[in-house]
């Protein structure tokens, strides 16, 4: 991106950051966060007895999980945003010859800015906060932190790899995504495959026994 700084805009910064989330650091960062969101203990003998309902603990995690991704989605946007100002960057010249899009794409187009905005901030939270479902249901089943690190990890690099997609690559977002207007289908997409493991979840936190003798 050296040398055509002039040529970007806001709406590229978007696009690039949705490139990043497919690297391992980021895969880090959301890690980071699931020790931040504190299921390490939720098995403990203490926390059982305390929440007699599997249910609410399930959905105790859940809302922990719900909470923290919508910190990150606000603090990645406002680092993105404040980027932008600090480059003075413009919203979006997408559709002007020149553009770094444009010598991407050798076209141009035409798109309102704030949808771009509203598809990041939903494709960021809902990155983080699959993630951490996943994890927790992981957590429910093995109850081992490190198998459940190990299998958010295997199917990060399963999608990556492979020509297979099961969530991650639902919220990989090119250019060419938005020319042919498959954001929105793929950001329903992730949203319908949450709502099944969150259903997954639910009937598990019913199905799951606990040992505390």
């Amino acid at each position: 991106m050296l040398g055509i700084e002039d040529s970007l805009c806001l709406l590229d910064l978007f696009v690039e950051a949705s490139y990043f989330r497919t690297s391992f650091p980021y895969l880090l960062i959301i890690c980071l966060c699931m020790i931040i969101l504190g299921t390490e203990n939720d098995f403990s003998v203490f926390v059982v007895l305390r929440y007699k309902s599997r249910k609410s603990l399930w959905r105790r995690q859940t809302c922990r999980a719900l909470l923290l991704s919508g910190i990150i989605t606000v603090a990645e946007v406002i680092v993105l945003l404040g980027y932008a100002v600090s480059c003075k960057l413009t919203k979006y010249n997408w559709d002007i010859v020149g553009s770094y899009f444009f010598l991407n794409m050798q076209r141009t187009l035409h798109i309102n800015w704030y949808s771009c905005l509203l598809v990041y901030v939903f494709s960021v939270f809902l990155f983080s906060f699959g993630s951490m479902v996943f994890y927790i249901i992981n957590r429910w089943i093995f109850n081992i932190p490190v198998a459940s690190w190990f299998s958010l990890i295997i199917l990060f690099y399963f999608e990556y790899y492979s020509k297979y997609t099961f969530f991650y690559q639902n919220l990989y977002l090119k250019y060419e995504d938005w020319i042919e207007c498959f954001v929105w289908n793929k950001l329903l997409t992730a949203l319908l495959i949450i709502i099944g493991l969150l259903g997954i979840g639910e009937w598990f936190s019913y199905k799951k026994e606990f040992y505390v003798g």
